[in-house]
This record gives structure tokens, sequence and C-alpha cells, in this order.
């Protein structure tokens, strides 16, 4: 009768005590501060040099206390009770300890029948709490009508040696718990350890029941929250009840229980026998299918097909695919060779292309012959498509279309066309300034090294050698600045 049952644990820092602020109605309404201690440690409390335990005895010389050293202050708000304040930061300290689990869980109608801080009785196989439920299918009673046991409609599980007891949820809303006599192994009959006697309201067949070990068939939880959905269902946040923690004032606090119950424990496999003896398989996976050509229909999706000695594995209607799983070592090296190979072909029709639009740069010309004239061929002509020719500066620009002159019409076109043979016009001025400049640092380095080579015949530097050696480095030093410059204009400057 419930779904998507989900649960979170707190796993804060634990603290040692808590210092709590209040106003203390016994020191004429002064803020003071109560020391509350956690059990196994003792601290100062009353500052004069004793260590007490959170009872207040003397624990000075007792190794088995810890001295308390993490505290976390807190405030007491409408508490001037110094009693109430212990009893509030016990409460605190067994609540961190007993309650650090909150749990949701999906419940249909049921959920109508319980508001915010009920107490619930949760048997869930999620964290095991219970062994068994389900509904009750029958009863065994005596002349008189007592019940002395039930069917079950599910089969409950019970180990010699353990206790087991069973609770009934009956059609009134009212929860019966009622022991059980052990019987190992599985049964779908239960038998009382003693007769339940007639009363207004007893379990009948079609109740719920709930099956574990004695005391934790179910555990008890407090309702937290109600967030209702459309459907009358609504999600349930709970928390175990833990009524241990309202004791906490009055002695030593529990040590935290999960309630979580074992069933059987499954069976080791044999080490005689196989796991999984070999058999045939239930049903037979269909042989490879020949495939005549690669439109073949597919007969189910990932059915293996043969085509020219390849492995194919198809996809319904007729997708065929080739499958290179469990291939060997050479045939993988030869298709990623086959593959390697179709990588460089297509690098090199790619890098011929490009190179083709490349050679294919747009000329300008200017002059009265036409230019065309002199593409001869068929592929000459190909190659001067885009190009554009004008008589005269002031003439208007056409461009060849690879077999003959259209004059440009549009006169944003004529402009563009214009600033290009500009731009272009500027760049081989500039390539052929820097050619110039190329070749007179090229005569200077001819003369330079001449005059070197005349130098160092004799190893001496006569007057005359040296003053036409001075000039010719006069001369490389002038032109530093301008070949510095050329190369900076044609983004040249690992050689500089």
């Amino acid at each position: 009768n419930s779904w998507g049952f989900r649960g979170t644990k707190s796993f804060g820092e634990v603290v040692h005590g808590y210092r709590i602020k209040f106003i203390n109605s016994n020191e004429q309404y002064v803020i003071d501060e109560r020391i509350v201690l956690d059990d196994g440690y003792k601290y100062d409390t009353e500052q004069d040099g004793v260590l007490r335990d959170a009872w207040g005895v003397d624990r000075t010389s007792d190794s088995s206390y810890a001295e308390a050293t993490k505290f976390e202050t807190i405030e007491a708000l409408y508490m001037t009770n110094p009693a109430q304040v212990f009893g509030f930061g016990r409460y605190l300290l067994a609540t961190s300890r007993l309650r650090p689990e909150m749990f949701t869980v999906n419940m249909d109608a049921e959920n109508l029948a319980v508001k915010r801080g009920e107490l619930v009785k949760v048997s869930h196989p999620a964290p095991r709490w219970g062994l068994a439920d389900g509904r009750i299918a029958g009863l065994t009673t005596d002349e008189y009508g007592n019940i002395l046991g039930v069917e079950t409609d599910n089969a409950v599980f019970m180990e010699s040696g353990k206790s087991y007891a069973i609770r009934f949820r009956t059609s009134s809303g009212a929860s019966i718990y009622w022991p059980v006599a052990t019987v190992a192994g599985d049964t779908h009959t239960l038998t009382f350890s003693s007769g339940m006697p007639v009363n207004d309201d007893m379990p009948a067949v079609g109740d719920m029941f709930f099956f574990g070990t004695a005391e934790l068939e179910t555990i008890d939880c407090i309702v937290y929250g109600i967030d209702l959905n459309d459907d009358l269902s609504a999600k349930l946040t709970l928390f175990e009840a833990s009524p241990a923690v309202h004791n906490a004032d009055a002695g030593a606090i529990p040590e935290f229980n999960s309630k979580v119950s074992f069933g059987p424990k499954a069976s080791a496999p044999s080490t005689v026998t196989p796991v999984y003896p070999p058999s045939q398989d239930v049903i037979p996976y269909p042989a490879t299918k020949a495939l005549a050509t690669l439109s073949a229909p597919v007969d189910f999706n990932g059915q293996y097909g043969i085509y020219q000695g390849i492995i194919y594995i198809g996809t319904m209607p007729n997708t065929w695919v080739r499958d290179y799983a469990g291939q060997t070592a050479a045939e993988v090296a030869s298709i990623a060779s086959d593959y390697a190979d179709d990588a460089k072909d297509y690098a090199e029709n790619l890098a011929s292309a490009l190179q083709t639009q490349v050679d294919r740069a747009i000329i300008y010309y200017t002059q009265s012959s036409d230019p065309s004239n002199d593409w001869t061929t068929t592929a000459l002509k190909n190659e001067h498509i885009g190009d554009y020719w004008r008589t005269s500066t002031t003439a208007l620009w056409k461009i060849w279309s690879g077999t003959a002159w259209i004059e440009l019409s549009d006169p944003v076109a004529q402009a563009a066309a214009s600033a290009a043979q500009g731009t272009a016009n500027s760049a081989v001025t500039a390539a052929a300034n820097a050619q110039t400049t190329a070749n007179n640092a090229a005569s200077s380095a001819t003369i330079a090294n001449s005059l070197l080579a005349d130098i160092a015949s004799d190893s001496k530097l006569t007057p005359v050698e040296k003053s036409s050696a001075r000039s010719e480095w006069n001369i490389i030093a002038a032109e530093l600045t301008a070949n510095d410059a050329q190369a900076t204009a044609f983004g040249i400057t690992t050689e500089k």
C-alpha cells in the first residue's frame, strides 16, 4: 500500500555537550549558561577544578570518562528553569543519536487516516523493517471461536532459536500484536503461541498482517510532514519515534539501533557442480545469414550477415553495416591501413583544390589590348575566370566569364573593382621596392664579401682596405633600417 520509499541519514559533527544560554529565574532572571554533557564525558562545570559528569558526579580520577572539548552554544528561548534547560539539552543529545534518519514514502488514500505528529507502525522491505507482510487468507479457530493461527497469502520464513510475532491491522484500524510459535522453514501457516480469545475486534480474512522477529515486526515512526497530491495520494515524511529521547534527562542515552531484521541467508553456490550447467539455449540463436546484396532484408535487429566474406550486422528493415567485433589484429590493421590510404587521398585532393584556388588569384588589367588574346587554350581561359580588364583608367571594368568579357553595369561593382585594383597596384609597387632593396642588399653583400676575401688573403688590413671596409660598413648600416621596414611589411620577422 505504498511506493517510492527513500531514506536519508545525517552525519553531523558529534559534540560532547551543549552550552545553553537562558534567563535564570533562580538568579534574579539574569542571563545564565548551563553546560549539559553527553554520556561518557566530564567537565569542570562549576569552575572549581572538579571534573563532573552530566549528573554532577565527580569523575576527576575516572579514566573511563573523557574530558569534554567540543561544545555547541545554543539559546533556550522561553525557558527559565535550570532543570528544564538540562532536560532540553539532554533531549537534543538523544535526538542527534537516536533520530539521525528521515524517511519519505508515498501512500494512496490511506494517508488520510493519519495527521502530522501521530505515531504510526511501519513495515517495509527497503530498510528491512519486518520480514514479511500481506493479507490473511484464512483463520484457524477452536470450538469457542478463539483464534489459534492464521493462513497467509505470502510465505514467511522462520529460523530455530528465534522468537517471532505477527501484527494485524483490522478493518476498524485497530493494531493487534500476537506471538507466534517458531517452526523453522518456509510456511503459509502460523500458529499462535497462545490462542487469541474472542473479543469485539479480531483479525479477519483480508486484513493486513506484518510478520517479523518479536518486537521488530514493525517500527514506530512519527509523521513529520504530509504532502498531498491531486489524486488523494500523499508523500509522508517520517522519523523514528525512539521514545528513549524523552527519558534522556533521567538516565543514560541508549546506543542507536537500526532495527534491521535479517531473513534467511542466501545459499552458497555448490563447489561440486557448475552454477550454470551447459545446456542448449531455450531459444536457439538464428544462423548467420548469407547476403546476396547489402540491401537484403533484415529479419530482426542485431542479425549477422556475410557478404563477400565480410561480416555485417543488420538493423530492420534492410540496413547492413560492417561489424568489426571479433576480428584478428591483422584484419584490424588491414582495415586501418585502408582508412589511412583513404585519408591520405582525401588530404592530397583537398590540397590540390586549395592550390588551384590560390593559383587562380584575380588579376586586374588596365591596357588597350585584350589580355584574352594570349589565352589560346580552354584551360588558360578557365584559369582567368573572374579577372578584370579595362582599356584605360576612365573606362568601365569588364569581368572574364571564361569565354568572353562582360561589362559591369553596376556602379557599386565598378567602384569596388577600382578600389581592389588600387590595393593590388600598391602591393605590386611594394613588391617591386622590396625586390630593389633585396637586389641592393645582395650587391652590397657581394662587394663586402669580395673585400673581406681580399683582407683575408694576406691577413692584413691596409689603410686602403680599411677605408674601403669602413665605407662598405656605412652602406650596409644605412640600408639596415629600410630592410627591417620591408621585412616587417611582408611579415618576415625570424630573419631580422
